[in-house]
């Protein structure tokens, strides 16, 4: 899906969270980063995890919390 629709602009910019592990080896973090280059309304948080992001749950979840307190002002 990611490469059916990269090049799809968006006709309102939306703030779009991205949590990201470093060592996905599901799908490559230069997926996210691509993506998120030149979207300045697209914020990447690459997080020192795999694919499952089990590691690193308090970091997302803190991760959430200040996107969404940012996305209501």
């Amino acid at each position: 899906d990611a490469q059916t629709y990269q090049n799809q602009p968006l006709n309102r910019p939306i703030p779009t969270l991205i949590l990201h592990g470093c060592q996905d080896e599901v799908i490559p973090i230069e997926s996210s980063r691509n993506f998120a280059s030149g979207r300045p309304w697209v914020k990447l948080i690459e997080l020192d995890s795999d694919h499952s992001l089990g590691n690193v749950l308090p970091e997302i979840w803190q991760a959430i919390m200040a996107f969404c307190q940012l996305a209501g002002q």
